[in-house]
């Protein structure tokens, strides 16, 4: 089977975690023996004419090739196809037996595609940017919604989206991780009891501000007991000088930096899936976090984390508070969600994945 995956601009230094997820399915897809291509517009606007072409074909062969190995924070495998292009329309996109639009943005080049280019369909995330964005930004996702294309979902959340735009998934394909990039190096037992991590982004929808009132709250309470690290990708505001700043890293260091964790805060108020809590859980820290709606299926309150309404930082210092004096529960809630995302793995969705479109 010949599959084109349709993807936003490429980002070559940051980590994007949609963009993780359609390259692990990539990476497995071509491994089970499909003709799998990664496309990567330049502009998600066509060219407005053959000079602005051509500008754009030059930027592209100013690139160093292979094109995959410019994606400093991920492997592409050698046997997905990965190409750079002007933009998405039909004479960009390689003929295929299936092609898949991977967001909002895509979903009007996937649609417009010729017969030769295979099934069209959808893999839907995009749920914090129609919850939490702009009235036009959500207009713009439910108009790909209601677009045509069957629509696979990706977590609760993206389910209730979709039927709230008059209609159903034709699947589910949860988020997994990959065995061999996550889990318990460091016992749950021997960590220090208040040493925290969270992450720092710069949108709202994500909840820095309510995780830093309630550290601060809970710094308040625990005083130079606590220790906490905040894993940065693009924030550029200031924190108290009491929190380590980690620099977003590839993914060894990723593993190490949860691996030190007794718990991890994740704090959103919307989330299409959720993957730190998910690999902070899979490197045994005992997770903190909102109900984003895209976390159920691993985030269960008192059984694999503690899941607390969003914006309510005094709840969050609460709970964080409560696990770092209740050690015994700590472990329980660590060990059991470490299990709970054990069962989400690559391999799954990938086969889950490969069953919707053949």
């Amino acid at each position: 089977m010949r599959v084109n995956y349709l993807l936003p601009p490429a980002s070559w230094e940051l980590p994007v975690g949609g963009y993780k997820v359609h390259y692990q399915y990539a990476n497995g897809l071509a491994g089970r023996g499909h003709e799998v291509t990664v496309l990567h517009p330049v502009s998600l606007t066509p060219a407005r004419d053959s000079d602005e072409e051509r500008e754009r074909r030059l930027w592209i062969d100013g690139l160093q090739r292979p094109w995959a190995s410019q994606v400093r924070w991920h492997r592409i495998a050698e046997t997905v196809r990965f190409l750079v292009v002007p933009d998405l329309s039909s004479k960009n996109v390689p003929p295929a037996d299936v092609t898949l639009a991977t967001a909002w943005q895509t979903a009007s080049f996937a649609r417009e595609l010729p017969p030769s280019r295979g099934r069209r369909a959808m893999v839907v995330f995009d749920y914090e940017f129609w919850q939490g964005g702009s009235e036009r930004v959500r207009r713009d996702v439910e108009e790909a919604l209601r677009s045509g294309l069957p629509l696979i979902a990706t977590s609760p959340s993206v389910e209730r989206m979709i039927r709230s735009a008059g209609r159903t998934p034709v699947g589910l394909v949860p988020c997994g991780l990959d065995a061999e990039e996550f889990g318990v190096d460091v016992p749950i037992e021997r960590r220090h009891s208040a040493l925290i991590g969270f992450p720092v982004r710069s949108e709202a929808a994500k909840g820095t501000e309510d995780a830093l009132e309630a550290l601060t709250r809970v710094y308040q309470r625990l005083g130079g007991k606590l220790r906490a690290r905040a894993l940065v990708r693009d924030w550029h505001g200031s924190l108290p000088g009491w929190i380590e700043r980690v620099r977003v890293p590839d993914t060894a260091a990723l593993r190490l930096y949860y691996n030190d964790l007794a718990i991890f805060v994740h704090p959103s108020h919307h989330e299409g899936w959720g993957l730190p809590g998910m690999e902070a859980m899979a490197c045994g820290a005992a997770l903190v976090c909102t109900d984003s709606v895209g976390n159920r299926l691993y985030a269960r309150d008192g059984e694999t984390a503690r899941v607390l309404a969003p914006s309510h930082p005094e709840r969050l210092a609460d709970a964080v508070v409560e696990l770092v004096e209740q050690y015994a529960d700590r472990w329980r809630l660590a060990r059991a969600g470490a299990e709970a995302v054990a069962e989400f793995t690559v391999e799954r969705s990938v086969a889950r994945l490969e069953g919707l479109l053949g």
